[in-house]
């Protein structure tokens, strides 16, 4: 399994961000996924080589195009890491309204947060 270090690096790139976005419709040619970022397939192979080290695309020959899939089971580790951290930030900061300022809640919800039952 890969560490999330790898996986949130491949995605800090917006140009890898949206080739995933276009994978999760379903598999695409390089040139496919090329042509609407508007970038060479040099540049374009060294973004899938990136998504495919870490992991997040596989990609095959068929015929004469390269084909990209999502390995979406890739993306589920870093989406539970991003759900566990959005509870805790939901539950230790409130938005103070018409304020835009944040403050600590009650301990309470804290502790629930906490809490291992």
């Amino acid at each position: 399994m890969m560490d999330l270090d790898h996986t949130f690096a491949a995605l800090a790139h917006a140009k890898r961000r949206a080739i995933v976005a276009r994978l999760v419709r379903g598999d695409a040619t390089v040139v496919e996924l090329a042509k609407p970022l508007g970038i060479s397939l040099p540049s374009i192979f060294r973004h899938l080589k990136v998504l495919e080290d870490a992991l997040i695309i596989t990609s095959e020959q068929r015929g004469k195009y390269g084909v990209c899939r999502l390995r979406r089971e890739a993306l589920a580790s870093a989406a539970e890491w991003i759900d566990f951290h959005q509870t805790f930030w939901s539950i230790n900061f409130v938005l103070e309204p018409g304020s835009g300022q944040t403050r600590r809640p009650r301990k309470v919800a804290v502790a629930k947060l906490n809490r291992c039952d």
